[in-house]
């Protein structure tokens, strides 16, 4: 019985020595606008902290000192993997994506969380199946 027992704590033993210790993962950010810009500082890296903190700290993010690309060529950059995480105005590229212009429609809410809802919604329901961001994650 003793044998049995010293093998299962060397096997116990060795099996805590394999286990892989949880990998970290680091997504870099690019912003096209100041790291003091408000949506750089709050909503880029306000994100961030949520997600480190989501995570339990194995995804973590570093701002990039300079942006991979001016704003109309940021979902490519995005798209072609020189940075993780970015910001995209589709305005700064007109006609690239058609399908989203009616969120820009003036007039057609009484404010800005109820279009999000409803475009959200209306986004699921019947744009994401025409693939016009390819190659990202919204």
């Amino acid at each position: 019985m003793k044998k049995l027992a010293s093998l299962a704590a060397a096997l116990l033993a060795g099996a805590i020595a394999w286990t892989p210790s949880q990998a970290q993962t680091t997504l870099t950010i690019s912003s096209w606008l100041p790291p003091s810009h408000i949506i750089t500082k709050d909503m880029l890296m306000g994100w961030a902290k949520e997600v480190e903190t989501a995570t339990q700290g194995r995804v973590k993010s570093r701002l990039l000192p300079k942006a991979v690309a001016s704003p109309p060529g940021t979902f490519d950059a995005i798209r072609d993997g020189l940075a993780d995480v970015s910001i995209s105005v589709h305005g700064y590229t007109p006609g690239r994506f058609p399908m989203t212009k009616m969120a820009e429609f003036p007039f057609i809410g009484d404010s800005a969380e109820a279009i999000s809802v409803a475009y959200y919604r209306t986004y699921m329901k019947h744009m994401v199946k025409l693939d016009e961001h390819k190659g990202v994650v919204l």
